[in-house]
């Protein structure tokens, strides 16, 4: 459930030198996985909990339970780093002169836990529970592949940070054993971090690995971009000779191309597909750095099996007239009871000039009287 994961630091006074970590199913593990015809299977990622789109997420929730999909994959950024962090630094300057909000969740945790594993634990299961409550109001069964994008939040990047955290503090403990004591021990499994390890319904993989559905469709996050929606996953097929259904970097797309096998006695093509899955996080819960100027859009990825081949495309929320965002599936349409994760609006009043007054004017010059003619 997840490799363990070790520092692999080098450290020299005061500079730390971290191997670069990028995704590599091959070196990681490429999962084979045979589905049969009629299958229904969503994809979506990058949710990044607690900050995540909370009405988008609930709209989700309820089409899957009305859709009953067989399968669902989520492809990375389950969860926000920034969150585990704010628990050794709650003072954290950058975020309070951006005015970045701290997601209730977080101020929860903090409020009701004093030590920082508690709080650590506390933290990833509520996490680990946003990640269930996708399999357990669908039925379907949930694949969770645990992201290595180091140019987004990610969560071996979490993991790694919360256990150096754990063997500070630790060491200080074996330096100073009469001023203070160890706290819980974090499990190096990341499924067992976020208590996903024994639930029936959820499978979760090493970091940064893929799944290969019969043979011929790769589910995985990647770390790769491309400045327009479509062209990293279309690089993706070019470089694998499979379709791709891929999360990174949260933009929606569908893309289809064929190449031809022969043209007689009549014209056979090979017919391909990628897909990128766009996100659920809210950019004004202090991801605003991740901005719509990147192309990243709300969406996620639909599909299902038949003769053997996937049938598939990505779905966008798309906001309507009254600002609700939604979709339409199979003749059913799903919306937001409100419109949610609005911009950040702020009313802004400038004072109004003073008006002007008239200066005061001196006497009124008076009139000279004429001279007398002086008599001859």
């Amino acid at each position: 459930m997840g490799r363990p994961l070790r520092s692999g630091a080098v450290s020299s006074f005061s500079v730390t030198i971290r191997p670069q970590v990028k995704t590599c199913p091959e070196e990681v593990g490429i999962f084979d996985l045979t589905l049969s015809d009629g299958t229904k299977v969503v994809a979506i990622g990058h949710t990044y909990w607690p900050s995540h789109d909370r009405s988008l997420v609930e709209t989700l929730k309820r089409y899957l339970a009305e859709a009953k999909p067989d399968l669902i994959f989520f492809l990375g950024g389950a969860l926000h780093e920034e969150a585990f962090k704010q628990v050794v630094d709650d003072d954290d300057l950058a975020r309070k002169l951006v005015g970045a909000p701290v997601p209730p969740e977080l101020q929860q945790v903090m409020a009701d836990h004093e030590g920082m594993e508690d709080r650590f634990l506390e933290l990833a299961r509520q996490g680990g529970r946003f990640i269930a409550e996708f399999a357990e109001c669908s039925g379907a069964h949930l694949i969770y592949i645990p992201s290595v994008s180091g140019a987004m939040p990610n969560e071996i990047d979490i993991h790694r940070f919360v256990l150096e955290q754990k063997m500070r503090a630790d060491a200080y403990v074996d330096r100073h054993p009469d001023e203070a004591k160890k706290g819980k021990p974090i499990p190096e499994s990341w499924g067992e971090f976020l208590g996903l390890h024994k639930h029936p319904q959820i499978t979760v993989l090493p970091f940064g690995a893929a799944v290969l559905v019969n043979g011929q469709d790769m589910y995985k996050v990647s770390d790769f971009k491309r400045r327009h929606p479509g062209s990293a996953s279309k690089v993706d097929w070019e470089q694998t000779g499979v379709n791709v259904i891929r999360s990174y970097p949260g933009m929606v797309s569908s893309g289809w191309q064929t190449t031809p096998v022969h043209t007689m006695p009549a014209a056979v093509r090979n017919y391909h597909q990628f897909h990128e899955v766009g996100n659920m996080f809210s950019i004004q819960d202090g991801l605003g750095y991740m901005r719509t100027y990147e192309r990243r859009a709300k969406g996620f990825w639909v599909g299902s099996y038949a003769g053997g081949k996937l049938f598939a495309h990505s779905v966008p929320f798309v906001p309507g007239k009254d600002g609700r965002r939604g979709f339409v599936l199979n003749g059913m349409a799903f919306s937001e009871e409100t419109p949610g994760s609005t911009a950040k609006r702020v009313k802004l009043e400038v004072p109004s000039r003073t008006a002007k007054t008239a200066k005061p004017q001196g006497k009124p010059a008076t009139k000279r009287k004429p001279a007398k003619k002086k008599s001859g």
